[in-house]
């Protein structure tokens, strides 16, 4: 069975990181969590240190089919995965540097052009900034895989109670 396909029939992510097509949190996982906004009222700090997904997993991991890594998250309180664990989780896999080997799987030229692009659009934005000769000099990351859609759209559950979709656009 597709770990894509199949929703595990009790599984529900927190409502912060919920799959919707109005996220609560505005969120470019190309970005650290700090820059997390929303704009919907209600929405506290304290909402991050609750469990990520239902029911309260140790670990879980996040998967993608834009991406040919999975992203296990565990609990640093050591009994479940908060929501403030599976953002950061995220941001940390991501930022993680691609190796040649990993950008020529990407196969066809086409794809490592798309990906050599949104490393070259994430660094340029940054141009006139503090980080902007860091960031051009530390080459493509993960997160340029996912090809500029780094909008995060939520978590949505899968066949298996552990693993958890992620949705960007």
């Amino acid at each position: 069975m597709s770990p894509f396909l199949d929703r595990h029939p009790n599984a529900r992510a927190h409502n912060l990181v919920a799959f919707a097509d109005s996220p609560l949190l505005n969120y470019d996982i190309s970005l650290h969590p700090s820059t997390i906004t929303t704009h919907f009222q209600g929405v506290s700090t304290a909402g991050y240190l609750e469990p990520a997904v239902y029911p309260p997993q140790r670990a879980i991991t996040i998967v993608t089919p834009h991406l040919p890594w999975s992203i296990p998250v565990t609990a640093s309180n050591g009994r479940y995965v908060t929501v403030s664990d599976a953002l950061n989780a995220l941001y940390r896999s991501l930022r993680t540097n691609v190796t040649a080997v990993e950008f020529n799987s990407l196969g066809t030229q086409k794809l490592m052009r798309r990906a050599s692009e949104a490393y070259a659009h994430r660094y340029m934005r940054l141009r006139g900034h503090r980080g902007y000769d860091e960031e051009k000099k530390q080459g493509v990351k993960r997160v340029d895989f996912l090809m500029g859609c780094t909008k995060f759209r939520g978590l949505s559950p899968t066949s298996s109670a552990d693993v958890w979709r992620i949705h960007v656009s």
